[in-house]
């Protein structure tokens, strides 16, 4: 790579591990919901395949099955799942980190002014006087952050401000958002789990008593929904993280809104010269913080509510949303089975020329899915270390190590040494290019 001796002395595979792993809580969801679809998809497929057929001489007709017996047990499972819902939703809301915390806002506005005074100094408790050159690099700099090497010390008074924030309005801010939200997920598992199961035991119950000659052939066909009950509970847990995520989205917004306000505060102590200049500086942005830390923390708090509140009331559609879906894939993967149960193979309607193109091309179907099948529950073995893009530890070297750039100079008995040439043909040489000079190997 130009300009470097090898590619991890650029930074570039750092980034990318870095990337990798930020990403792979979303992309670990992504595989998830795509592996489910792909085997509703590959049982659906399966369940056409299939060379089986009801008998001749049943009672009940497609259309009977599926107002009677399939849509009043859908009825019954968005019941349930409507209940589940709203349980849900009701615990959820109980977790708002800023009920009743507005009038926290004087305390916060009050520590504001004595945040300020400390900046004067060179460390909290220091009885020191902060450096006039160190105060103005950080005006300079908004409010920071500032690295004083001398002292290795960072400086982040913006920081400061957003800390005394959140420390008195919403202590229980990160473990609401993005613990015990989150994880309100394992708690509705077992609702949906008994959903999917009564809605299986009243169709049961049903053919039983209505035409039992259709049990088999319906118990063979419960297995393939299991995927949708499993994309149901990922529907939900996305819902539950979308909340955690506009969180963290509004969280970060608070960062620049208070920066903006703090923007002008800044710049006109910065242009403030003279005799005890870091006196009036100071008084200056005490003054400030005085006067206007309560209206900037009113705003910023009616924010953050305004923003959860818009979540809080969304989840309640998302969640209806995901019972209409859940309705809409079993009715999906039924549309494959009853025209199989209710149209059964009869040599009387259907030519035996089509009857067997078809089986033929059923066994073709069959034979792919057995193959699919096979290789999906006996995988490729290779290991993560073993992939194209993993290599290992991606930290940049702190020293350079000249053996990076030319690993076989020990093992060429030949060599001794290089030097930069001109760019000419030299007779009895092996000329190599390196970044546009040309390099004799001696």
């Amino acid at each position: 790579m130009a300009g470097f001796p090898t590619e991890k002395y650029s930074g570039i595979p750092s980034l990318a591990a870095w990337v990798r792993t930020s990403t792979s809580a979303g992309r670990e969801d992504h595989a998830e919901d795509l592996l489910n679809r792909l085997e509703s998809q590959f049982k659906a497929i399966g369940l056409w395949a299939r060379d089986d057929h009801a008998p001749l001489d049943l009672k009940m007709t497609k259309k009977v099955f599926e107002e009677t017996i399939l849509n009043d047990a859908l009825k019954k499972m968005q019941t349930m799942l409507l209940d589940c819902w709203s349980k849900l939703v009701e615990q959820v809301k109980q977790k708002d980190p800023l009920a009743n915390k507005e009038d926290l806002l004087n305390a916060c506005a009050e520590s504001c002014p004595i945040l300020v005074r400390k900046w004067g100094y060179q460390s909290s408790g220091s009885a020191r006087t902060l450096h006039g050159s160190i105060y103005k690099a950080i005006l300079r700099r908004t409010g920071g952050p500032y690295v004083s090497r001398r002292r290795a010390q960072t400086y982040n008074w913006l920081e400061d401000i957003q800390m005394a924030f959140w420390k008195e309005i919403s202590p229980d801010w990160n473990q609401y958002l993005n613990h015990d939200i989150p994880s309100l997920t394992h708690s509705v598992s077992p609702a949906v789990d008994q959903a999917w199961d009564d809605l299986i035991a009243n169709i049961t119950k049903s053919v039983e008593a209505t035409e039992p000659a259709l049990l088999d052939y319906w118990k063979r066909t419960i297995p393939d929904l299991d995927s949708f009950k499993r994309t149901t509970k990922n529907r939900v847990d996305k819902v539950l993280k979308r909340i955690k995520d506009n969180a963290a989205e509004a969280k970060s917004a608070i960062a620049g809104k208070i920066r903006s306000k703090w923007v002008g505060p800044f710049r006109d102590a910065l242009v403030l010269e003279g005799k005890n200049v870091n006196e009036r500086r100071q008084k200056l942005l005490i003054d400030f913080a005085s006067r206007r830390s309560r209206g900037i923390f009113q705003q910023q708090y009616k924010y953050l509510q305004t923003q959860l509140k818009k979540d809080f009331d969304n989840i309640e559609q998302d969640l209806h949303q995901i019972s209409t879906q859940a309705w809409s894939d079993i009715e999906g993967h039924m549309e494959i089975f009853l025209p199989k149960t209710f149209e059964p193979l009869n040599l009387d309607i259907q030519s035996e020329a089509v009857v067997h193109q078809e089986g033929r091309l059923r066994e073709n179907v069959s034979a792919i899915l057995t193959q699919w099948r096979s290789e999906w529950v006996q995988p490729d073995t290779t290991t993560i270390a073993e992939m194209s893009w993993y290599e290992g530890d991606q930290g940049i070297p702190e020293v350079y190590e000249d053996e990076d750039m030319f690993e076989d100079k020990e093992e060429d008995e030949d060599y001794k040494g290089f030097e930069v040439v001109k760019t000419k043909k030299v007779e009895g040489s092996e000329e190599i290019e390196d970044s546009g000079a040309k390099i004799k190997r001696l």
